[in-house]
């Protein structure tokens, strides 16, 4: 699978290194990997956190929809959960994050939440940056 991963990067990208940055989570880190064409580095510890606010918010209330469905589907169902299902379970869970959610958030140096909706990912990145 990683060496599919790094063949498939190499062709997309004619032989050059890319560069891959993961957020500092356990389950990304793999002990002996080794890819020719991808440098893997990871962010210092809690940078997801302050790049991307919104996602404390947003992955909260996400798990919490996912866990419901899952804890029903224990009752409910005598069989193990397969991928199938659980694909179910993120898109209805995906589906109940209302825009309520969303803005509820107070974004770093009060960013208006609409105007923090419609910006380009580039100047999101920025206004963020500039705060921390």
């Amino acid at each position: 699978m990683a060496f599919d991963f790094d063949h498939n990067v190499a062709i997309k990208h004619n032989g050059q290194r890319v560069l891959l940055l993961l957020d500092n989570c356990g389950s990304h880190k793999i002990e002996g990997l080794n890819l020719l064409h991808v440098d893997i580095h990871f962010l210092p510890p809690n940078t997801t956190s302050r790049i991307q606010p919104m996602d404390s918010v947003i992955i909260m209330s996400f798990k919490r929809h996912y866990r419901n469905y899952h804890i029903q589907w224990i009752f409910i169902q005598d069989l193990k959960m397969d991928i199938l299902q659980a694909i179910r379970f993120v898109i209805l869970s995906w589906n109940e994050i209302t825009i309520e959610t969303i803005r509820s958030f107070h974004l770093p140096n009060e960013i208006n939440v609409e105007e923090f909706l419609s910006m380009p990912v580039e100047n999101i990145i920025y206004e963020v940056l500039e705060v921390y």
